[in-house]
């Protein structure tokens, strides 16, 4: 697995890439999302959930990851990091600006 940065100028095309075949019913994806601060430690935000798709709004800055019954909203990421493999995205990492993690791992 190689583990990049994605450059901010990439996120609104990485995203729409990657949620395109969920949008039309190819593939079935799971995620999982974690959240990790200073303050709280560990928070386990889902179990295993469907994906319904992640996007960002460049214009609002924020990043949602919809999953079934949830739209996990991410004001002003500050970097995102992928995990892939293959073409496969494993994990993702969002950095908030305050340094709290968002883990999203994808099966």
């Amino acid at each position: 697995m190689a583990i990049r940065k994605l450059g901010k100028e990439e996120w609104t095309g990485f995203f729409n890439r990657f949620s395109r075949p969920l949008v039309t019913g190819r593939s079935i994806e799971y995620a999982e999302i974690r959240i990790l601060s200073d303050d709280d430690g560990a928070q386990q935000e889902t179990g295993w959930v469907p994906l319904k798709g992640i996007s960002y709004d460049a214009h609002g800055d924020t990043l949602d990851v919809a999953v079934n019954n949830l739209d996990h909203l991410i004001a002003h990421p500050k970097d995102i990091f992928v995990d892939e493999f293959d073409d496969t995205v494993a994990c993702l990492e969002v950095v908030r600006m305050d340094g709290t993690k968002d883990i999203i791992e994808l099966r």
